[in-house]
């Protein structure tokens, strides 16, 4: 198998150390995601072991895993690119396959392949549904978006597992039990400035660069982000999607949502959210403090 042999690949795959863990938010929003971007009742994030393919986050599929052979990542995950099957009764490769002529009856399946940065394939984002589909070009962008969003989390999980060997270099993490304040700006300039001046204010503030990001530094950070800055509009996950994952924490921080053109429709969305502390871009570190302090209190 290109790039490499699949001794190889599966190395790759088992250095995420992700195999078999328990569901994660930050997936299962952006499987939720994918599903809605084509309208469909099933997505799955898949990662393809030697034998079996297993669902890290799943809508709509029973199961946690099924049989490589008998599944259409067992294909699409080694593709070059976007892997569409718009109508599997159709195509001589999956019609006979269990998810096909079974009670799911699939007629289409789209993955986005999911590679590591050394080339090797894992697994895949992919959707399905019983209805046969042609995809657009604007669907099958914002899901290779949301494949690259994957791999970016599973980065992420993998570097926070070096970072716990204790040959590894020492990292940055707050003292334990500090509350810690959660940044989250796709704009490295904004998300810069707007960590130094809470760290100046006296927060523990740490950054993330999208909403997918964030969940995964929170996930890291085990309830300890009590505050969350974020920008509105993000390529990947934005503020009000991040907002609606917050509430579904244990303990929801407080939230200040910022951004440069607040419309009417954003805060009515946000105030049904409960958001109530809005930061209009730019702003001052007397503005941020107000904002943020605002936030507290309406928490409390």
């Amino acid at each position: 198998m290109a790039p490499g042999p699949e001794s190889a690949r599966l190395a790759t795959l088992r250095s995420y150390d992700i195999l078999d863990t328990e569901p994660e938010l930050a997936y299962d929003e952006l499987v939720r995601r994918a599903a809605d971007i084509f309208g469909a009742p099933m997505a799955a994030l898949t990662l393809v072991d030697a034998d079996r393919c297993w669902f890290k986050a799943r809508v709509g599929i029973d199961g946690r895993q099924m049989e490589r052979d008998s599944s259409f990542c067992g294909y699409a995950f080694s593709s070059k690119g976007m892997f569409v099957v718009p109508d599997a009764l159709k195509d001589e490769r999956f019609r006979h396959l269990p998810l096909v002529t079974g009670p799911a009856a699939v007629r289409f399946y789209v993955g986005a392949p999911l590679r590591a940065p050394d080339e090797n394939p894992i697994g895949t984002l992919c959707v399905l549904d019983q209805n046969a589909m042609s995809p657009t070009h604007e669907q099958l962008v914002r899901l290779g978006e949301l494949a690259d969003a994957s791999m970016r989390l599973l980065e992420r999980r993998r570097d926070a597992a070096a970072r716990n060997n204790p040959v590894a270099p020492v990292a940055l993490a707050p003292p334990q039990g500090d509350d810690v304040t959660l940044v989250v700006e796709d704009q490295e300039s904004v998300r810069a400035f707007t960590t130094e001046a809470l760290k100046h204010l006296g927060h523990v503030a740490f950054s993330a660069t999208d909403g997918a990001d964030a969940m995964v530094r929170i996930s890291e950070l085990r309830g300890r982000v009590r505050l969350v800055v974020t920008d509105l509009q993000m390529p990947i996950m934005g503020g009000l999607e991040l907002v609606r994952s917050l509430k579904l924490l244990p303990k929801p921080p407080a939230v200040v949502v910022m951004s440069g053109n607040f419309t009417d429709d954003h805060r009515q969305q946000l105030l049904a959210e409960g958001v109530r502390c809005l930061l209009g871009k730019p702003f001052s570190m007397d503005e941020l403090k107000l904002a943020v302090m605002h936030a507290q209190t309406v928490a409390k």
